[in-house]
């Protein structure tokens, strides 16, 4: 009768004037044996036992078998004790650890479940291991194959959003993530050591090299330095890319070999080491161990009569993109060659652009001077000069074609006569008792057109 029994677990009551009260106690006793700090041996036993000890407990899976157990159903708790199976009312909050597996599943709703299923909260464990044992060094230990965190959605009273927060004491200290391959490191990131995002990368667990760093301030993104065949940044394939062979310097490679390197305001393309010619550090250099990697070619593809320009400018301004008014003289640009004398560049000849008078606005006059260097000289001299109004001039300021494109001889005064060597030179004579005329040389006197010497 129900109300012979407790309410929860259905022990026996002892009833006043009831006959044999030991058998009704133990009665009492046996069921709290069985049902406190409960434990079964399986909850996966499906055939019933063949010699059960006193006091063996199961928990039945699907369709038992047995003469006993075929008669219950899946989740009765059998106890086997005076010699017979029999089924205990399991109360709902009923914890129970299942011995073969060392879980814990917990009585809810008139069915069994896990108990980890119905923690709704768990606060201030020291401990917690997932498919593993967790330990002092790492307190909270997963062994698993995949994991997932997955935003809780706004209809479910979240917001959608999903942040993953790793927080550090002080910038000194680390807050990362270390990838690892067989339990030694291979790659780190995160906050180590500073407050700036960084990338770090090892082939040992032992050697680290930053590979990237994000600075926290301005997001400027540095890179390991690398080098020709390994490059910091490559594109496409190993050895194609940017790296840094020293200080302040941007070296680019490609199929593992060093091309290029820009470096304070200067550019040397196919050579590692920018060349010094003449005193000149110039700002582009082109070297090469072939005449093909050493020369430039501007070609224009367009269907029309331009073509391809190089342009050299000056201004005066102190500073660059500021403009400031050339001034007669200056220097608006040059080419040179120079070559070997086995120790040292030697400047061999010269074509340059001179302001060939006063400029202003809309007005820029010039001349352009072609210099070669004589033999046994080290610097080149004058020889030839276009200038502003169109004249050809020869050996400096000395007009030979005009802008009309008449020819004029050098001319000279009796007393200023140059050397009648070699033959045949042709000048014009300003003075002297014949006149004024032309007179050529025989290799030892000038003489005048009807073969008198000049005096």
């Amino acid at each position: 009768m129900p109300e012979e029994l407790t309410p929860r677990l259905s022990l026996p009551w002892l009833i006043a004037a009831q006959a044999q009260k030991h058998v009704t106690l133990n009665e009492s006793l046996a069921l709290l044996d069985a049902l406190v700090a409960c434990r079964v041996l399986s909850r996966t036993t499906a055939a019933q036992p063949a010699d059960p000890a006193e006091g063996d407990l199961y928990l039945l899976p699907a369709d038992p078998l047995g003469e006993a157990w075929s008669a219950y159903a899946e989740g009765d708790l059998l106890l086997f004790d005076f010699g017979a199976w029999r089924r205990l009312p399991p109360p709902d909050g009923l914890v129970v650890l299942i011995a073969d597996e060392a879980r814990l599943v917990v009585r809810h709703d008139g069915a069994w479940a896990d108990l980890g299923g119905l923690l709704g909260e768990v606060q201030s464990l020291d401990r917690l291991g997932l498919g593993a044992t967790a330990d002092a060094d790492n307190p909270l230990t997963a062994r698993l194959n995949k994991a997932l965190f997955t935003a809780l959605p706004a209809a479910d009273g979240g917001d959608g959003d999903l942040r993953l927060t790793l927080n550090k004491e002080a910038p000194a200290d680390v807050g990362s993530i270390l990838f690892q391959s067989g339990f030694s490191g291979r790659a780190e990131l995160g906050l180590i050591g500073d407050d700036h995002l960084t990338l770090k990368v090892s082939p040992d667990g032992a050697a680290w090299t930053t590979a990237l760093t994000l600075d926290r301030t301005t997001g400027a993104a540095a890179f390991t330095a690398g080098s020709d065949t390994a490059p910091s940044v490559a594109v496409g394939e190993a050895g194609t890319g940017f790296f840094r062979p020293s200080a302040n310097v941007l070296g680019v490679s490609t199929g593992g070999a060093g091309r290029a390197q820009w470096q304070a305001n200067r550019w040397t393309w196919n050579g590692l080491v920018h060349e010094t010619v003449a005193g000149f550090a110039n700002g582009f250099q082109i070297q090469g161990a072939a005449q093909g990697t050493s020369s430039v070619f501007n070609i224009l593809w367009q269907a029309n009569a331009n073509g391809p320009v190089n342009a050299l400018a000056k201004s005066r301004g102190a500073a660059l993109n500021t403009h400031g008014l050339v001034q007669s003289g200056d220097d608006l640009g040059s080419l040179r060659w120079f070559g070997s004398d086995g120790a040292d560049w030697q400047l061999a000849a010269r074509i340059r652009a001179v302001v060939d008078g006063t400029a202003g606005a809309g007005d820029l006059p010039a001349r352009l001077e072609f210099a070669t260097t004589p033999d046994g000289a080290s610097s080149p001299v004058e020889r030839m000069r276009l200038n502003a109004s169109g004249d050809l001039q020869m050996g400096g300021a000395n007009t030979v074609i005009d802008a009309s494109r008449h020819h004029r001889l050098r001319a000279y005064t009796v007393a200023s006569l140059p050397s009648a060597s070699p033959a045949a030179q042709l000048i014009y004579i300003s003075d002297g008792s014949s006149n004024r005329r032309l007179a050529v040389s025989d290799g030892t006197d000038w003489r005048f057109p009807d073969g008198s010497v000049v005096s």
